[in-house]
């Protein structure tokens, strides 16, 4: 700050302390030459801690503004005109915005720049005036009615929407924008709303100015008055209509690929039927009469054959996965896992795996998928355990809603980075030495996802993998 800036302006400084409006003086450095009281707490600091504070560390302005603050005002290179917003630095670092009217002045022989000051506009308006431009900028439709079902309030993303303006839809009875099988829902809604209820989320249909059904989700919360009283419903409406397209193209698209892997799968089965039927005679046949050579391709043959076959069998479960029709009951998730143990009981023994079964509970669930889920997950865990001592633990956790099943094994494990693809199809990421189709964790993905849950593989200590099935538990568990 110039010496001659401060004593030119010591003489205003009663006059500065009677203004209503924060005021600065700027010397021609772009510092502050003195502050009133009033800028003094809008910034944060006292008068005389802002006197020779560069004006930069305060006001967020063109750089000309700053540098150049005697060019004219509102030209180009000078300060702004009045009124003109700016962002403002608080002390304790937050920002706000406030108007600035700016004037260059001369005091005795030094140029100053004086700085009027006021929180912007936006920043001082009543919540009801913010709540009022959010309603007007809002890209849903937010309707307002009274209790009768007619229009009181119209926003711009309605008349987006509907195509309607305000002049022509406000006065006008809401069932307007409802198809013939929709005229009741008004009535519900408006029922729901005297009673103080909020209805959320209800998925619906509307019909635009131009005739064009739309698919929304809608929202409605009962309207008061000054004294509390229900007066009227808020509606906020969302146009759902791109995204149900879209939804109901990816059903269309799942639906059709379900079907051809199942009739794929179904009509590839009886040619290799018939193909494993002359393998099989041709093997018991001529097996040790013919050279190495012939009984080696005969073997790739039959190796071929069966790898095949198993690929299909897979295809067709996974096909039925999605197809399957969800009739949930009360399970014994311990039963079924006996169930599984017994089935796999020749290859448990072969390969003397260690198995530890936690007590499991009773959940409402679908008692096939949950067998398949299980027998997919164990018979992976036997597959890719400790090939000396191969070790498997079942158990389960009680989550808010629901249940998480834990098969763990002790073998090779898997990389985080492949955590989402082993569950993919045709995943196979040890390769042809491990038997398999590379489907069984993408069948547990489909039937996992079927029962409203989520599967995922993490790592177990001190080495081996967590396979974790959560499944909501919508009913009694125990």
């Amino acid at each position: 700050m110039s010496a001659g800036a401060g004593g030119a302006v010591a003489p205003l400084a009663g006059l500065l302390a009677a203004l209503a409006d924060a005021v600065l003086i700027v010397d021609s450095d772009g510092v502050v030459a003195a502050a009133n009281a009033r800028a003094a707490r809008l910034f944060g600091h006292d008068p005389v801690s802002l006197a020779g504070r560069p004006v930069a560390d305060l006001l967020t302005a063109p750089e000309s503004v700053l540098t150049n603050p005697w060019a004219p005002v509102g030209g180009p290179g000078g300060p702004p005109g009045p009124g003109v917003e700016l962002r403002a630095r608080h002390r304790d670092g937050h920002a706000f915005a406030v108007e600035v009217i700016v004037a260059p002045a001369v005091l005795g022989d030094v140029a100053v720049l004086v700085a009027t000051l006021r929180p912007s506009a936006a920043a001082q308006k009543t919540p009801s005036e913010r709540l009022a431009a959010v309603v007007r900028s809002s890209p849903d439709a937010i309707i307002s009615t009274d209790l009768n079902g007619l229009i009181t309030d119209w926003n711009e993303g309605a008349h987006r929407m509907y195509g309607y303006t305000a002049q022509e839809a406000i006065g006008q009875h809401a069932t307007m924008l409802m198809d013939a099988e929709r005229q009741g829902e008004l009535e519900d809604v408006l029922a729901a709303v005297v009673k103080g209820d909020v209805v959320g989320q209800l998925e619906s249909r509307r019909v635009a100015k131009s005739g064009e059904t739309l698919t929304v989700s809608l929202s409605a919360s009962p309207l008061r008055d000054m004294h509390g009283v229900i007066v009227g419903a808020a509606t906020v409406v969302r146009d759902m209509t791109e995204r149900a397209l879209i939804d109901e193209e990816l059903r269309r698209s799942n639906r059709d690929l379900e079907q051809f892997a199942y009739v794929a799968s179904h009509d590839l089965s009886e040619p290799l039927r018939v193909i494993a039927g002359f393998v099989d005679l041709l093997a018991r046949r001529y097996r040790g009469r013919l050279d190495e050579d012939a009984d080696r391709f005969i073997d790739f043959i039959v190796s071929g054959v069966e790898r095949m076959q198993a690929l299909i069998d897979d295809l067709l479960n996974y096909s039925r996965a999605g197809r399957a029709q969800l009739e949930r009951q009360p399970v014994d998730v311990g039963a079924v896992v006996r169930d599984v143990l017994w089935a796999l009981g020749p290859q448990l023994q072969a390969q003397a795996v260690d198995v530890d079964v936690s007590p499991l509970p009773v959940v409402r669930a679908e008692k096939a998928m949950l067998r398949q889920i299980f027998q997919n997950l164990i018979s992976n865990a036997i597959k890719f355990g400790d090939a000396d001592h191969p070790a498997i633990r079942v158990g389960a956790t009680q989550l808010p809603g629901g249940w998480r099943f834990d098969v763990q094994d002790n073998g090779c494990g898997v990389e985080p980075r492949y955590a989402d693809r082993v569950f993919e199809m045709f995943q196979r990421l040890h390769g042809r030495e491990v038997p398999g189709s590379g489907m069984g964790l993408a069948i547990v993905k489909r039937l996992t996802e079927r029962l409203g849950g989520h599967v995922s593989v993490t790592a177990a200590e001190p080495r081996g993998s967590i396979f974790s099935v959560t499944i909501p538990d919508r009913g009694r568990s125990s």
